[in-house]
């Protein structure tokens, strides 16, 4: 991974995608290797995100008590993804590993890498 000051995470070496962010917590967007827009975030506050834009489709995503992605559905409420997770934040179960979020455990960024 490259980071910035701070800690934001910019670049993986693993996967081509960049991430643009509004401030150190509030991830924005993230763009493929050529630019073009993979996913948006939409935020009510600055903590999590409500709402997904990808492949031109909106998606919900729901959290748990501790600001965990448990479940993401789309605009007719229908599930796209829901993810368990055991008490150290490792994912246990996950309905749809191919719809990737990058959002995990406690609100923090998801890392497949580490």
């Amino acid at each position: 991974m490259v980071f910035v000051k701070g800690g934001i995470r910019m670049v993986s070496p693993l996967s081509p995608e960049r991430y643009l962010w509004l401030n150190q917590t509030t991830l924005l967007a993230v763009y493929d290797g050529a630019g073009n827009l993979i996913q948006r975030f939409e935020y009510a506050d600055d903590r999590v995100p409500y709402a997904m834009t990808a492949g031109g489709a909106t998606y919900y995503l729901a959290y748990d008590q501790i600001g965990s992605l448990r479940l993401i559905t789309d605009s007719a409420g229908n599930t796209a993804k829901r993810v368990d997770y055991d008490s150290f934040g490792n994912i246990i179960s996950d309905s749809n590993p191919s719809f990737a979020v990058p959002f995990g455990f406690a609100g923090g960024l998801h890392d497949p890498e580490t």
